[in-house]
């Protein structure tokens, strides 16, 4: 069965775990310094619950997709040429998360939109902002090696996720798996994933992570690291927005059996008239036939 073809951590129900009016009526508070405390103290029982109900599993480009939050002690490694990876270990992300949260919610036009809408712009602003990069281009992936070459030596320990901070050098591995974490962290049943035969640029086809969540409205993909770029009349980048595909359960079942989907990819032209034109593109997502590791 596909579903065998997924490592998983702990037993996550269906639905969200988590209280959406508590984490609401949080960000909703008004006071900045009674928010700061109880925005601690839901940050410590969250955790812990997380890291008590997880276990310590290291994550390889040959690893299954894997459900469930990542263990702050499990290493996760972008490559097999490397002799370190990263832990996920610093908890002021999800201070972070929260806070960008509640920077949205503040403003009406967001807060009419619901928590569950608001959650996946928060998710890619915490992510882009703490590694200090939306995008990732030839230069980042260059610099980004020679950070792992420079910090990952033989008798190195794994690369704590907060040497990244503000690097710019981030690319789909640091930001998939943190985006594992936050999307686990907000009570979504979310899987991280590596494919091998993804193609996101026509011709490129190569290694690539990203994540999947079930949601009582569908599964969908989540790619933090390639979001939708939106250009003005004169195609100067503007804004960024979370990329988002659903997918029929075939779709998702081909994926988890190892083979490739299509998806549509919009991108948008805001024209000096004032109207936003989509600009489609085809983005294929697959290959996670991994074999099972121990």
């Amino acid at each position: 069965m596909a579903e065998d073809n997924i490592e998983l951590n702990q037993n996550i129900p269906k639905k969200a775990d988590i209280d959406f009016s508590r984490l609401e009526n949080l960000v909703l508070t008004e006071n900045d310094e009674t928010y700061k405390i109880e925005r601690d103290r839901f940050i410590k029982e969250r955790l812990s619950f997380l890291i008590n109900n997880s276990q310590i599993k290291d994550l390889t480009p040959f690893s299954f997709p894997y459900q469930g939050f990542i263990h702050p002690e499990s290493e996760v490694k972008p490559t097999l040429t490397v002799f370190e990876g990263f832990k996920i270990n610093d908890d002021s992300v999800y201070s972070n998360l929260l806070d960008s949260i509640r920077a949205h919610i503040r403003f009406d036009t967001w807060r009419n939109q619901g928590i569950r809408f608001i959650n996946q712009y928060a998710i890619l602003r915490t992510i882009s902002e703490y590694f200090g990069n939306y995008l990732a281009d030839s230069q980042t992936e260059a610099q980004r090696e020679y950070f792992y070459m420079k910090y990952s030596t033989i008798d190195s320990d794994p690369i704590s996720i907060k040497d990244f901070k503000k690097r710019g050098i981030s690319m789909c591995v640091e930001k998939a798996a943190l985006a594992q974490n936050l999307l686990s962290f907000l009570g979504y049943d979310s899987l991280y994933c590596t494919g091998k035969e993804c193609e996101l640029i026509p011709g490129e086809t190569g290694l690539h992570a990203f994540n999947i969540i079930t949601t009582e409205n569908g599964k969908f993909i989540f790619d933090p690291t390639n979001p939708s770029i939106e250009y003005d009349s004169e195609g100067n980048i503007i804004n960024y927005h979370p990329a988002s595909y659903l997918l029929s359960d075939e779709q998702y079942d081909i994926l988890i059996s190892g083979g490739k989907i299509e998806v549509v990819h919009n991108d948008y032209q805001n024209n000096s008239d004032s109207s936003r034109l989509p600009m489609p593109s085809i983005r294929k997502y697959g290959g996670l036939n991994f074999p099972k590791t121990t």
